[in-house]
C-alpha cells in the first residue's frame, strides 16, 4: 500500500513536472492504473476457476453478462481514448501522446517510436471501439463486416499500454511517485485486492458532483 496521500502524491508530480505537466502526468498515470485494476476484475470474475464463473452466473447469469460485458467495453474504450493521438484537428485529448511531449520538454527521453510500438499493439482494440462502441458502423452492425475481439488481444492492449507508462516514469531521477502505483504486468495476481480497490474507486466516483 501507498504511504502517499493523493494530494502528495499530486504535488510530487507537479514539483517534478510543473503545476500543468504535472497534473497530466497524474491524470494519466491514474488512468492507466485504473484500467488495469479493472481489466484484472475482469479477467478474475470470468476468466479464473471455472466454480467462480458458475458462481456467478448461478447468482444471476444475466447480471454477471451486463458486468461482464459492461468491464470487457469500458477498458477496450480506455484502450482507444488512451491511445488517441494527442491533438487532432483543433482538439487536445488528454492521450498518453502527451506524455511524449512531456519527455521532449524535459529533454529526458523521445517516447515518439514507443508510443507509435504501443498504439500498434493496440490496433485491434481501437478498430473494435471504433466499429462497435464508440460508433456504430452500419456494415458492422448488420453482420456485413466484423471486427472480433478475444480477451488476449485486450489483455495484450493492456499490457502494452502499462509498459509505456512504466517507460515513461523510468526515465525520470525521481521514481518515488510511481512506485506506489506499479501494477505488476501479469494479469493473473492479488486479483481480490484489485476486487476490492475497483469496488472503492467506484464508490469514491459515484460521491463526486
Amino acid at each position: 500500500m501507498s504511504s502517499y496521500s493523493a494530494e502528495e502524491v499530486s504535488a510530487n508530480y507537479e514539483k517534478e513536472f510543473g503545476a500543468e505537466d504535472g497534473a497530466v502526468v497524474h491524470r494519466l498515470t491514474v488512468s492507466v492504473s485504473q484500467l488495469f485494476h479493472e481489466w484484472r476484475l475482469f479477467l478474475y470474475l470470468f476468466c479464473g476457476r471455472k466454480e467462480r464463473v458458475d458462481a456467478l452466473n448461478a447468482a444471476s447469469g444475466s447480471t454477471a453478462k451486463v458486468l461482464g460485458n459492461l468491464l470487457w467495453d469500458n477498458a477496450v474504450l480506455k484502450v482507444r481514448a488512451l491511445t488517441d493521438y494527442e491533438k487532432i484537428g483543433s482538439n487536445r485529448n488528454m492521450s498518453l501522446q502527451n506524455l511524449c511531449r512531456i519527455a521532449k520538454k524535459f529533454d529526458i527521453v523521445d517516447l515518439d517510436g514507443p508510443f507509435e510500438e504501443m498504439r500498434a499493439k493496440c490496433e485491434k482494440s481501437r478498430k473494435y471501439a471504433d466499429k462497435y462502441l464508440a460508433h456504430r458502423d452500419f456494415h458492422h452492425s448488420v453482420g456485413r463486416k466484423s471486427s472480433p475481439i478475444t480477451r488476449d488481444e485486450t489483455t495484450a492492449s493492456v499490457e502494452a499500454i502499462g509498459d509505456f507508462v512504466r517507460l515513461f516514469h523510468s526515465r525520470f531521477a525521481t521514481r518515488t511517485t510511481f512506485s506506489h502505483q506499479l501494477w505488476e504486468r501479469t494479469m493473473k495476481r492479488n486479483s481480490l485486492l484489485c476486487f476490492i480497490w475497483v469496488l472503492s474507486s467506484w464508490m469514491k466516483c459515484g460521491q463526486r458532483k
